[in-house]
Order: structure tokens, then sequence, then C-alpha cells
């Protein structure tokens, strides 16, 4: 009872001691004495938290490496060992980001040397805006930059506006990079799809009863997209091509290993033909069409 309290309760220890120690320095309500003799305590209950929340994370990490989970789900599972897993997955995100960044050079190059029918992109239908949307940004802040320099010059509001608009640069860039860096990827036992630097899911192909090429109307990104009285989902960016006729009775893992009954998925895939075909190499059957989808659509 005790210990499952803990595993609940200790990923929020480490950001409450420090917040603890930072009211505690900064009220000003206790003698310097006093202030000294509880932050030296505090120090004390802060460094044996993260002392054992990294053991607790070097484990699960090593848990989730070892039970076939990829390398961010293993830092993902590490990070919410140590952290409030709200806060893990933003930090999560911001890594992915920037690991993508830095891989996006060899994405080309890593993509040429992976056994041809392996990888399936899904960005054709956004990738241009997205850029468009990269050109804007650096436009409109530069114009916006050099008007609040000359209105307001020596003014943190000009550093502070750049910094928005380097960021916003970035994260675009960074979701560019994503999408080239993190395809659906088709394993010797699971097909995953990838929602850029956010969602993953990964279905077994003994889940899977059939599978068509069949084109289903979205706008933008629809995210991963469930609904649970049909059983149904949609992951798209644009229009949807591929559909999935599913045994509900083999769950579906999505993030960060939660299990679902589904029916029905339809995704994105630039090549939906070649896609079928190396899953039907797989064992996978075509299907003549799914049921209709009643889902909301995306942005």
């Amino acid at each position: 009872m005790i210990g499952r309290l803990w595993r609940r309760a200790a990923p929020w220890a480490t950001p409450a001691v420090v917040i603890l120690e930072v009211a505690l320095v900064w009220s000003g309500r206790i003698s310097l004495g006093t202030a000294i003799g509880v932050v030296v305590v505090v120090e004390i209950v802060l460094l044996v938290t993260v002392a054992d929340r990294a053991f607790a994370a070097r484990r699960a990490f090593g848990q989730a490496r070892g039970a076939g989970g990829d390398r961010w789900r293993a830092v993902e599972v590490a990070l919410a060992e140590m952290l409030p897993r709200p806060l893990a997955k933003m930090i999560l995100v911001e890594l992915r980001l920037f690991g993508c960044l830095l891989g996006w050079p060899r994405a080309h190059r890593r993509r040429n040397a992976v056994p041809d029918g392996q990888e399936f992109r899904y960005d054709a239908s956004l990738r241009p805006i997205l850029w468009m949307a990269f050109g804007l940004v650096i436009l409109e802040g530069a114009v916006l930059d050099l008007v609040l320099a000359a209105a307001l010059p020596g003014s943190i509001w000009v550093w502070v506006v750049l910094g928005l608009h380097v960021y916003g640069a970035i994260w675009l860039l960074g979701m560019l990079a994503s999408l080239a860096t993190r395809p659906h990827l088709l394993t010797d036992h699971a097909l995953i799809l990838r929602d850029s630097i956010l969602a993953e899911v990964v279905i077994e192909y003994d889940a899977i009863l059939g599978a068509a090429v069949s084109r289903h109307s979205n706008f933008g990104r629809s995210g991963f997209t469930v609904d649970d009285a049909e059983q149904t989902a949609l992951l798209a960016y644009g229009d949807a091509t591929v559909a999935l006729t599913l045994d509900p009775a083999v769950p579906v893992y999505v993030g960060d290993g939660d299990a679902i009954a589904l029916r029905t998925l339809r995704f994105t895939a630039d090549a939906p033909s070649e896609l079928l075909r190396v899953l039907e190499a797989r064992g996978v059957p075509r299907a003549s069409g799914p049921p209709r989808l009643r889902l909301h659509q995306g942005m």
C-alpha cells in the first residue's frame, strides 16, 4: 500500500521540494540562522529525493528497453519516475524536437540504408504549408522586430519578441525535421504510426484483419482522434489514404503504453499502395473497404 502511494507521489517530490526551498529563501519570514538551517535540511531532502528518483529512472529505462521499447519510449518512462507525467511529456516533446533537428541531415542517408518498404512518409500535403509558415514567421518577425526597435529603442520587449519568433521558427523547423526523421515504420511484428514528435501508435500485425487504400477527407493535422463509441480512430496529415480493419480483441498501444480497442483506423501514407504491398508480404490481407467512420475533422 505504502509502496504504491509512493510510486504515485514520488515524481512530484522533486519539484515540490524545489518550490519549498525557493519559497523559504525568498519569504523573509524566518530569521537568517533558521533559514540557513532549514535550507540545509531541504537541500539534504532534495539530494536524497533526486538520488532515489534517479535510481528509479535508471531502472525504468532499462526495463523499457529490455521489453523492446524504443529509445524515446524508454526516456519517457524514465522521466516519469523523476517528474510528474505531464511535465515529463512536455520535456520529451522538446527533446524529440531537437533530436529530430540534429538527426535531419542524416535522415536521407539512414533511409537509403533501411531495406526498401520499411519506412513510409506521410507529410506530402502538409510539408509545403509548413515551409510557407516558416517563411512567414521569419518575414513577419523581421518586420515586427525592426518596428519595435525603432519605436522602443533599448526596450527589453524587442528581445522578448525576437526570442519568441526565433523559438517559433525553430519549432516549425523541428516539425519539418520530425516528419523526415520519424516516418511510419513496419517492423517484423508491428506497424508503428507516428504523429511527428507527438504521438506514436503501435499495431501488431495480428490485430489487422484487413487493409485497403481508402481516401478520407481531412484538413491539416488531425492528431490521433478516437471515437470510443464506434471504436474508430483517425491519424491524418491532410487526407487519410489507408484504412485498417482491426480486431478489437487485440489491443492497440498508444503513446505511453495505454492499450485501446479499435475496429477501424484510418491514417495518411504518401505511398498507400506500396504500404499495402509490404503489409500483404507480412501476412496482412487486403480488404475491399472498411466501415464508415464518423470522426470530427481536425486542424
